[in-house]
C-alpha cells in the first residue's frame, strides 16, 4: 500500500503532460469493479468490466455510451451475470490542463440479468467519482469509488452496491481544427 501511495505520488508530482478534456475531444475506455452488495441478509460479490467511448460536448463535460458486464456471486449459490448498455455523463472540477483531475460520473442503463439460463430485463442507475492522473498527454489512469443500484422487472426492491475501481482512459485531440485568428 505504501509503495502504491508513493507511485501515485510521483506520477502527481512528476507528470508532464496535460488533459486533453476540450470540447470535440474523445473518450475511449473502461473500468474494472469490484463490488459489494447486501439486499435483506445475503451478501453478494461482483466483478465488473466496463467499456465507454465519448464525446466532450464541452469543456470538461462528456457523454457517451458505456456498456457492462458484471457477474456476481453469492456464497454457495450458481453465479449471476448481468449485461447493460446506456448513456453517461461526465465532469472534471478541475483546470483542464492540470495533470491531475477529480471527476464525478453519471450513468443510466438497461439491460438483462441471467440467472440458473433464466434472463430477466433490469434498469440500473450509478455514479463513480475518483481522481484521473494523466500517464501522459493522452492516457489517464482512473482509481474510483461509486455506488451502483439495479432493479428487475420481476422485483420490487432495488439491489444497491457500493463499489471501488480502477481503470485507464484515452483522451483523443479534437477531429476539426482550431479556428484561425486573423494577423
Amino acid at each position: 500500500m505504501k509503495k502504491t501511495i508513493i507511485a501515485l505520488s510521483m506520477l502527481f508530482i512528476c507528470g508532464s503532460a496535460f488533459a486533453q478534456i476540450e470540447k470535440a475531444s474523445w473518450l475511449v475506455g473502461g473500468n474494472v469493479d469490484y463490488q459489494s452488495s447486501k439486499v435483506a441478509s445475503i451478501t453478494t460479490s461482483s466483478f465488473s468490466f466496463s467499456p465507454n467511448i465519448g464525446y466532450f460536448l464541452a469543456d470538461k463535460l462528456a457523454g457517451g455510451v458505456r456498456a457492462q458486464f458484471l457477474s456476481s456471486k453469492v456464497s454457495g449459490e450458481d453465479a449471476i451475470t448481468h449485461n447493460n448498455i446506456g448513456p453517461f455523463l461526465r465532469y472534471y472540477f478541475l483546470q483542464k490542463s492540470g495533470k491531475t483531475n477529480i471527476f464525478l460520473d453519471g450513468n443510466f442503463s438497461f439491460g438483462s440479468t441471467s440467472i440458473l439460463g433464466t434472463s430477466v430485463s433490469h434498469t440500473s442507475y450509478g455514479f463513480n467519482a475518483g481522481p484521473a492522473f494523466f500517464l501522459n498527454k493522452h492516457t489517464a489512469l482512473e482509481i474510483t469509488i461509486g455506488y451502483d443500484a439495479l432493479k428487475a422487472e420481476t422485483d420490487d426492491v432495488w439491489t444497491n452496491a457500493i463499489k471501488m475501481g480502477v481503470g485507464f482512459q484515452i483522451h483523443l485531440g479534437s477531429s476539426t481544427p482550431a479556428p484561425v485568428t486573423p494577423k
